[in-house]
């Protein structure tokens, strides 16, 4: 059977491709702003290639586009005549349908892609044959090349009322309460703080080592879960110890009692009932430890069209690479910070990462300034969240500026900053921080901490 695959033609779409061209000769003012990042490799046959060469080269010196400049130019390339010549060249332009070509560009960009999958494939077979490498080192490079075809995508400027119908239907269906504004995290403060979590949303929550993090991000993937699929790539924790954690946070018993088996039979019927709760959560896990941004991207997407992820948490950032060891660890987080901004644009997701801060400058609240040596992190951050809990830091008081009395004491209180919020005003709040269980709740008292 392999041998069969030696002699197939590759996938390809001849008609695709002259039509592409036979519209770009004949009215290329009608479709100019459809062609952005089309390349001349996308084309199959060679000829093709040649051709929207020339067409490229004549939009790049500003000439204007039809049979009689692009067969010049293929003239002064000494390439006409490997085209087919003028009357190759005039025929594209006899039979072509303007309404398909977007359409058509789309069949040679897939067909492209098909040819390219079989490309990498094959040199992955060879480089496992010619033991170029090891098995994880094949796998990564292979992992990359995937991850690449899908950057390289044809994208085009659109007009604001291919849009602005479906935001004003959006609208009515909110008002109408057809669909929800987006995915509350259950905590009210938050939600009040951040508003509902919105497909295309890439949070950041930031903080020092035992802040709360983990705990954070459990508490609201559980409350999420309940309604809204959650998918959790843990980098630092194994499943088995996240789901002690949430077990922990349902029961609301001591984690190191539950770690420990010290536990009563009447523990046990509570441990049971919430055990029947977290089965029934929409909550996916994958505790691998590949730290390669590469294959995390993959699992995502496998994770978003198999369980119809909405929400995707990464625990933590700092644990994640690019594959390249590369020396610049600024410019590496980078690339992985924009990677996971454009995962979230792209599959209409919400992606919360989590971000471990230095241990420098304990005793207060977190601000951007001390997340700016993790790349572009803050930039490509939609929302930036700082947590920080005193007592963590050995304070027996709450500061002054952050208190709502004389000596409030800072047990069980996790100061909550919204950092940076590129849709809405920065603000902080309080959450109740239950050590025993590392579980964050609802804040029970009233008011709003004045910072």
């Amino acid at each position: 059977m392999s041998s069969d695959l030696n002699y197939r033609l590759p996938p390809q779409s001849v008609e695709a491709e002259q039509n592409v061209l036979g519209v770009l000769i004949s009215v290329f003012q009608s479709v100019m702003g459809q062609i952005s990042g089309l390349k001349p490799e996308y084309f199959y046959k060679e000829g093709h290639k040649t051709i929207y060469r020339a067409i490229l080269d004549l939009i790049e010196n500003g000439q204007p586009i039809d049979t009689i400049t692009v067969i010049d130019r293929l003239n002064t390339l000494g390439e006409a005549d490997n085209v087919g010549g003028a009357y190759y060249v005039s025929g594209l332009t006899q039979d072509y349908s303007l309404t398909s070509f977007s359409a058509c560009i789309e069949i040679i960009v897939e067909k492209w892609k098909l040819r390219s999958i079989i490309e990498l494939c094959n040199d992955a077979v060879m480089s496992v044959h010619e033991a170029e490498g090891d098995a994880s080192d094949i796998q990564s490079g292979l992992l990359d090349r995937m991850q690449s075809l899908e950057v390289n995508q044809v994208d085009r400027l659109k007009p604001a009322s291919d849009y602005t119908s479906d935001v004003v239907e959006k609208i009515k269906s909110i008002r109408e309460g057809k669909v929800a504004p987006g995915i509350p995290t259950g905590f009210d403060d938050l939600d009040s703080a951040l508003g509902p979590l919105m497909p295309g949303y890439f949070i950041v929550i930031a903080a020092r080592p035992s802040h709360g993090k983990t705990s954070l991000a459990l508490s609201v993937s559980k409350n999420i879960a309940k309604q809204h699929p959650v998918g959790i790539i843990s980098l630092e924790m194994t499943a088995d110890s996240l789901l002690l954690s949430m077990l922990a946070q349902t029961t609301k018993i001591d984690r190191q009692d539950l770690q420990n088996g010290r536990v009563t039979e009447n523990d046990l019927e509570i441990i049971q009932s919430a055990q029947d709760r977290v089965d029934k959560l929409a909550l996916w896990l994958d505790d691998s430890m590949n730290t390669n941004i590469s294959p995390t991207l993959l699992k995502a997407r496998y994770a978003i069209r198999t369980h119809g992820i909405k929400v995707l948490i990464i625990d933590y950032l700092q644990l994640v690479t690019d594959g390249t060891n590369s020396e610049n660890r600024n410019s590496e987080l980078q690339k992985i910070s924009r990677a996971l901004k454009v995962l979230a644009v792209k599959e209409k997701i919400c992606i919360i990462a989590l971000s471990q801060l230095n241990r420098g400058g304990s005793g207060k609240m977190p601000t951007l300034t001390d997340l700016r040596d993790s790349g572009a992190i803050e930039q490509d951050a939609d929302i930036v969240v700082f947590i920080w809990r005193p007592e963590q830091d050995n304070l027996p008081y709450i500061p002054a500026e952050y208190s709502h009395e004389d000596n409030e004491e800072t047990s069980n209180i996790g100061l909550i900053s919204i950092g940076k919020h590129r849709f809405g005003p920065t603000r902080s709040l309080r959450l109740t921080f239950l050590k025993h269980c590392t579980s964050f709740e609802n804040y029970t008292k009233l008011g709003e901490i004045p910072f």
